[in-house]
Formats: C-alpha cells, sequence, structure tokens
C-alpha cells in the first residue's frame, strides 16, 4: 500500500521520461473480469498516476466515486451546447 501511495503523490517533474510507460502501448486484455483488468492495465502501466501519451507527459488524478471521465467529458461538453 505504501507504493501506492508514494507514486500517487509523485512529481511528474522529478520523474524522468524514458521511465514512463506510453499508454498508447498499453493492451489490457477485455475479456478478464473488470477486477482483473483493471490489475492488468497497472501492471503494464507500472504509475497510472504519471505516464506519456505520445510526447506528451499526463499525470492523473482518480476518484473513488466511479465516474468514467468520458461520462464527465461528455457531460460537460453537453451542458455548455
Amino acid at each position: 500500500m505504501n507504493t501506492v501511495i508514494s507514486i500517487k503523490y509523485t512529481n511528474f517533474l522529478n520523474v524522468p521520461k524514458d521511465s514512463l510507460t506510453d499508454i498508447n502501448d498499453v493492451n489490457v486484455n477485455k475479456e478478464l473480469s473488470k477486477k482483473d483488468r483493471i490489475k492488468e492495465f497497472i501492471k503494464q502501466m507500472k504509475n497510472p498516476y504519471i505516464y506519456k501519451c505520445g510526447k506528451f507527459i499526463v499525470n492523473s488524478k482518480y476518484t473513488n466515486n466511479g465516474f468514467y471521465m468520458e461520462d464527465q467529458l461528455r457531460s460537460v461538453c453537453e451542458s455548455k451546447s
């Protein structure tokens, strides 16, 4: 658990870019259960809070409410129109 806490609060400015996983290289078997897909995603990402997406470094935050970012973005876009 301490490892999760330490990677969660890592400052992305202190992480060497070449040590980050590119999310475009992550492939998770969709046949797995939700729990196993999450485990496999984290295993491949190494640090799901700081990763690369192409040439960009992404610093993600996750909530405990179970909402998907895609749904939240769609909701924001729909409220603006």
